[in-house]
């Protein structure tokens, strides 16, 4: 899924994946799992209209992305001629740690 103003990478797609089925795991609710993923992609589309709302955070990752939270989830980003959701990683992991490992 992607809108006018945001494309999502493979990793972003995979990672939601992950979040429904984590929040469904803890929850057993189908929907809390489904508003989770609507308010994160109604991040999605705020950061499409508004690219400049993130934040850069080199102690996490030095490249030029940008980080913007919904709940307890980081959504990374790039500003291309669009935004470019290159993950959706829950806060509480050793962030820094999975993008050196799984670098973007």
């Amino acid at each position: 899924m992607e809108g006018s103003r945001y494309r999502l990478s493979e990793k972003a797609a995979t990672d939601l994946e992950e979040v429904w089925f984590n929040v469904y795991d803890q929850s057993l609710n189908l929907e809390i799992a489904d508003r989770v993923i609507d308010e994160i992609y109604d991040g999605f589309r705020l950061l499409g209209e508004n690219p400049g709302a993130g934040h850069f955070r080199e102690d996490l990752f030095p490249k030029p992305v940008k980080f913007w939270s919904v709940y307890s989830y980081l959504i990374i980003y790039k500003i291309e001629t669009h935004i470019q959701i290159v993950r959706v990683i829950p806060g509480q992991r050793d962030v820094a740690t999975i993008l050196k490992i799984d670098p973007i």
